[in-house]
């Protein structure tokens, strides 16, 4: 009951203070390990808008940070599905789309930008922080404490009081190694479990396949489709190269892959896909279909080469 009021209470909220722009907040900023909480993702919007978003399913990809930089993978439980709706108040809509999750490390976690398509806008929602921790022990305070103010203790329990006083050192840190060891076998299993989740280029390749299979153009949305297409390439390069491209101009994306030593051949096949987009999105070109095909051909090649260099630098 206390958790529905205090969700109801932060929609409220929410619809009051209405930003100008996308906003992701969180129910806590400091979490237990295990404890659950809601991530909050905020957009105004108007009546004829439409929007379009692939929701995470069981596990939403994140990092424990360490200095500044994103150091250990880390998959923050989804304990309900993805769930979103449009709130109207004074003469105003937001929509609102919210997890309900917990995290099994501890440590500073960092939740991943998320993207969705506004209409024909590509839109994009900042990382957030969590801090989670294990429980803290009180200091001070005895592990075993019993006290009777009308009757002896039998022989026994004084016995056992007596030992855990004496020896109440060791028992915790027998209990420390114990909650590190669980810790440890968690983490292996989390490592075993990611092994068999996709790569980056597996999870690029499936989605222009996907992408494909929709043939957007047959219900006139080839514009929608390159939007798409130019997604997904910016978004695989922006991940593998460790580069922002998603905001970029397609000059200004240019650049940056110049910056990372890519083969000109390379570049040129990536500015090519993107400029042809950019020609499609702006009405100047209606490509037939094949020409269509062969555009998704021609970026799934990229990516296949893209890894292969990578992987040879690494």
């Amino acid at each position: 009951m206390k958790t529905f009021i205090t969700t109801i209470v932060f929609l409220i909220v929410s619809l009051v203070t209405f930003s100008q722009g996308p906003k992701v907040v969180v129910e806590k900023n400091e979490v237990l390990v295990g404890e659950q909480f809601y991530i909050y993702y905020r957009l105004p919007v108007s009546i004829s808008d439409s929007i379009n978003y692939s929701p995470f399913k069981t596990e939403i990809p994140s990092y424990i940070l360490e200095g500044k930089k994103d150091t250990n993978f880390v998959d923050v439980e989804i304990v309900q599905p993805f769930k979103d709706s449009i709130f109207h108040s004074n003469g105003m809509s937001e929509w609102v789309g919210k997890y309900k999750v917990t995290v099994w490390d501890s440590g500073e976690v960092n939740l991943p930008k998320i993207s969705l398509l506004k209409n024909d806008s590509l839109v994009e929602f900042s990382s957030i922080k969590v801090n989670v921790s294990l429980a803290k022990h009180i200091e001070g305070k005895d592990i075993y404490d019993i006290k009777e103010g009308f009757t002896d203790l039998p022989d026994a329990l004084k016995d056992v009081k007596s030992f855990l006083k004496k020896h109440w050192w060791w028992i915790v840190l027998s209990l420390i190694v114990i909650v590190a060891a669980i810790l440890i076998f968690i983490k292996k299993r989390k490592k075993a479990k990611l092994a068999g989740v996709l790569s980056l280029e597996e999870l690029a390749l499936s989605k222009i396949e996907e992408l494909n299979k929709k043939k957007l153009w047959l219900d006139n949305k080839l514009k929608q489709h390159y939007i798409e297409l130019s997604y997904i390439l910016r978004d695989y390069l922006s991940n593998k190269l460790v580069i922002s491209l998603l905001e970029k101009t397609t000059d200004e994306a240019t650049l940056l892959l110049k910056q990372k030593s890519l083969p000109q051949d390379k570049i040129d096949a990536i500015s090519e896909i993107l400029l042809k987009s950019d020609m499609v999105k702006f009405a100047k070109s209606a490509p037939e279909e094949y020409e269509i095909l062969k555009t998704s051909s021609l970026t799934i090649e990229i990516i296949k080469e893209v890894q292969n260099l990578v992987s040879d630098v690494e």
